[in-house]
């Protein structure tokens, strides 16, 4: 129990990551294809790609330094965490972002038989970014709670940040 916060900690970076790793991969795999053709195209990739490297950046910075991990680095992480952490789809518009797992929550109301959806749903490690505004036929708005957890348990790192090997030599006595 005594070095529970840093085991959380080493475990959401090394998750954090995988998920950046996986993002990276995926990311040269669609340039390898070549069958990105325009400019928005190109633009949401280069976004991918510079938040993928980045949660690498942190997730590596904070296992570096897991007793007193960097502030930028958990701020960092909790802004991505809370990007990938709603979805919203409306007559129009549309904008998801997730890289890694999810597990969501969400109300679709689909516009023709007027039926309400109220769900739960797990998908495995995966990466996404749309934004587009598409005409569809539903409104929904989703939770992902596993990236709404890492966020606020991030945040609670950095608002809280405290030396854990001291902590953990302070229990020991």
């Amino acid at each position: 129990m005594k070095n529970t916060p840093k085991i959380i900690l080493i475990i959401c970076s090394i998750y954090i990551i995988i998920t950046g790793l996986t993002g990276l991969v995926y990311i040269f795999t669609i340039l390898m294809q070549g069958v990105i053709v325009t400019v928005f195209g190109w633009l949401s990739m280069l976004v991918c790609l510079c938040i993928a490297v980045l949660t690498i950046i942190c997730g590596i910075g904070i296992l570096k330094n897991v007793n007193l991990p960097k502030r930028s680095y958990l701020r960092h992480l909790i802004w991505i965490c809370a990007i990938q952490g709603i979805t919203l789809v409306f007559n129009g518009f549309q904008f998801k972002y997730n890289q890694g797992a999810e597990v969501t929550a969400y109300w679709q109301m689909e516009y023709g038989d007027k039926e309400t959806l109220i769900g739960l749903e797990f998908d495995n490690l995966n990466f996404g970014f749309t934004i587009r505004y598409a005409e569809s036929e539903y409104c929904a708005i989703r939770f992902n709670l596993l990236s709404i957890f890492l966020s606020l348990l991030f945040y609670y790192y950095s608002k809280n940040r405290i030396n854990l090997k001291k902590t953990s030599r302070v229990l020991l006595e």
